[in-house]
């Protein structure tokens, strides 16, 4: 029975999520699904499955429904590769993440055989103590130099954290090879870092980026601009704040457009708000491109969640491109749509950013690829 309720669960959760596929053959087969309200008992079959502490299951986490998620959380990236990092609490610290603001770039140098430096241009507060550093020590050096170790050294030193996550091998392979460039942005915790639970009381989902997503909302596939618009400034205008699009659905700019509108004659702040669209295939081989023209057609700010609309040539670099762009507070939360298991198995070794949706079409009329 256990099993039985797993599997149900999951089937919910994807049917709330699911979408248009945006395919080139058949469309007319397959009607608009507009997401609707989950039923109460849909509901509690859900919680219940979820609460089920055996093989079958995951355990439900202690208070995880109220568990407070830090937005403005100082990141630490190496390349495309964001770095996980337990920080001090103290005012070196707190200076240095208004510094960071919406991302800096220092460029590090190796010294010692032991350790990487690099200025950041001006002072930060300190309280240097006499320290005995290890590999993933990351140390404020006279007040104006980041020093992270992926050897040992004991010097005066303020305590800025530690990453975690790297064993002694891996942080000497990412700092122990020539001078690195590392970037600081303030934004969300990563996906090992971030609560993640569903609220069924306000019907949404805390993603594993840190942001939270309606999961009830409007998918806009075969609108045209006008009933676009007025589609999405109808829904934002009686409570809904999700809406998806995409490159191939055409009316990007008209969901924009009703976004925009919205906002200013109902009063909604656009943090409220959570836009989805995609990338297709046919746009892999310029991703960046593609990215600035949604940013430029949705005209909103920024993108809560982009998508790899399908699998395809150039899928990962499209996606670590987008991966840039969440360093860049351009994109918010990034993810796959019509990624199947098969594909998800190749996929995700080759990136750094977990994707927080895999969106899939799953409904009676839907399309589920044969596997041989």
């Amino acid at each position: 029975m256990k099993k039985i309720k797993s599997v149900i669960c999951a089937g919910l959760l994807m049917l709330v999520m699911s979408a248009c596929t945006g395919r080139t053959s058949n469309d007319s087969e397959v009607p608009t699904v507009v997401q609707e309200e989950i039923s109460k008992e849909a509901e509690e079959m859900t919680l219940t499955a979820s609460q089920e502490n055996d093989s079958d299951g995951m355990p439900e986490q202690e208070g995880s429904k109220k568990e407070a998620v830090v937005m403005d959380e100082l990141l630490l990236s190496v390349g495309d590769k964001r770095l996980s990092v337990e920080w001090e609490d103290n005012e070196s610290v707190d200076a240095l993440k208004d510094l960071a603001g919406s991302g800096m770039k220092i460029d590090m140098a190796m010294y010692g055989g032991f350790e990487q430096v690099g200025s950041i241009g001006t002072s930060l507060p300190r309280n240097d103590s006499q320290t005995t550093t290890g590999p993933g020590d990351i140390v404020l050096y006279s007040g104006n130099q980041i020093v992270i170790f992926y050897g040992s050294n004991s010097w005066a030193y303020t305590r800025l954290g530690r990453i975690t996550g790297l064993d002694e091998k891996e942080l000497e392979d990412t700092f122990g090879n020539g001078d690195v460039t590392i970037g600081l942005s303030v934004g969300a915790k990563t996906a090992s870092e971030a609560a993640r639970s569903f609220d069924f009381e306000d019907r949404s989902v805390m993603l594993n980026s840190g942001y939270k997503m309606p999961i009830m909302g409007l998918g806009t596939y075969s609108l045209d601009h006008d009933t676009c618009v007025n589609s999405v400034k109808t829904l934002l205008q009686n409570g809904g704040r999700l809406i998806d699009t995409a490159y191939m659905y055409g009316n990007e700019d008209a969901v924009g457009e009703g976004v925009r509108q919205a906002m200013e004659e109902y009063g909604i702040p656009r943090e409220e708000i959570f836009v989805i669209t995609k990338i297709y295939p046919s746009q892999f081989d310029e991703p960046e491109a593609a990215i600035d023209m949604a940013l430029e057609k949705l005209d909103i700010g920024y993108i809560d969640m982009m998508l790899l609309h399908h699998p395809g040539d150039g899928d990962v670099e499209a996606y670590k491109t987008m991966e840039r762009y969440v360093e860049k507070g351009k994109i918010r939360s990034i993810g796959l749509s019509n990624w199947y298991v098969e594909e998800l198995t190749e996929f995700l070794p080759q990136i750094t950013i977990t994707p927080a949706l895999v969106q899939n079409e799953i409904h009676p009329y839907g399309y589920l690829p044969t596997r041989g």
